[in-house]
């Protein structure tokens, strides 16, 4: 058990305290210990009783409190009051604000960002009506556009668009326009250099390296923007193969292969194009007649002749 002794020494301690100090300013805790020590005996209060101005006060701030945390009392009191209803629209843009950015933590607070989130708001919502920023926010916010959820479906098409900027060391889509500059790149210097600009835009900046230890390791801390460049360029430099069979090998090259280069992607699609080709041409008869190619559609004829042009390839 505790000593009551003990409880009440800082009271002993304490020059300044006797029976006439203030004890409604001590912690709660405190304020019994007071009372005893001093053998205070507080008077029962009487309904008639002049209600003390201090407690009065803190009870309206704690009361006036909670009204404003219910959003039904901030937008009637938005309503009737023009100061109130100014300050109401900042939180709530705010607020929307903060929850984006509360379930985007890699997004990056930059001026580039801002801007072309505004405009994809803007051009969607607001007849493509050019406003500073925080104008075209109020106006959103006034149309019921200015959401976490509109914030959010403004980022994931920028992102997808490859028009934001990303956080250091992490890859971003590239826009139209940078797809085709890599495709320009390949058909002037090639596929290496190709997957070189894809990675230096996909990265804002191409990685530096001393040697080939550290190329490596880059490629295996960075395996979406290596597969991911490797596999644009591949598609590129193969027209000849139809987008349909890349997307039906795609599956069982992830599956094999955790990193790849062009030169795995071809190598792998030759071994693969023959098992597609054979599974899917029309079988001989059980008598082993040949094929009628005259009885053969036309999607038929080309597998049965690209098989061919795999199988000579082979014995070169």
């Amino acid at each position: 058990m505790p000593d009551p002794q003990q409880d009440t020494a800082w009271i002993d301690e304490d020059p300044f305290l006797d029976e006439s100090y203030d004890w409604r300013s001590l912690p709660a805790d405190r304020q019994a210990q007071f009372k005893k020590h001093f053998r205070i005996q507080e008077p029962q209060r009487d309904t008639f009783d002049i209600p003390d101005p201090d407690i009065q006060h803190k009870d309206f701030k704690t009361t006036l409190a909670k009204m404003l945390d219910d959003p039904g009392v901030r937008r009637e009191m938005a309503e009737k009051d023009p100061r109130f209803g100014a300050r109401y629209e900042a939180d709530c843009i705010e607020d929307a604000v903060h929850h984006f950015r509360k379930a985007n933590p890699d997004y990056r607070k930059t001026s580039k960002n801002e801007r072309m989130l505004m405009k994809y708001l803007s051009d969607k919502y607001l007849d493509g009506r050019i406003y500073t920023s925080d104008r075209a926010a109020m106006e959103l916010y006034r149309l019921g556009r200015w959401t976490a959820a509109s914030l959010q479906e403004a980022y994931s098409a920028g992102l997808a668009a490859g028009s934001l900027d990303v956080p250091e060391g992490r890859a971003r889509e590239l826009s139209t326009v940078e797809r085709r500059e890599v495709i320009a790149v390949l058909q002037a210097l090639g596929p290496i250099s190709a997957v070189e600009r894809f990675v230096e835009i996909a990265m804002s900046g191409l990685p530096q390296f001393s040697d080939a230890r550290q190329v490596m390791r880059w490629r295996a801390n960075h395996p979406e923007v290596a597969n991911d460049s490797a596999l644009f360029v591949f598609r590129h430099y193969h027209p000849e193969i139809q987008a349909t069979e890349i997307t039906a090998m795609l599956p069982e090259l992830q599956a094999t292969h955790p990193l790849w280069t062009v030169a795995l992607i071809e190598q792998f699609y030759g071994h693969w194009q023959t098992r597609y080709l054979m599974a899917t041409l029309p079988k001989a008869n059980a008598d082993d007649e040949p094929v009628d190619l005259e009885s053969l559609s036309d999607v038929e004829v080309e597998k049965l002749w690209a098989l061919a042009r795999v199988e000579a390839l082979k014995h070169r």
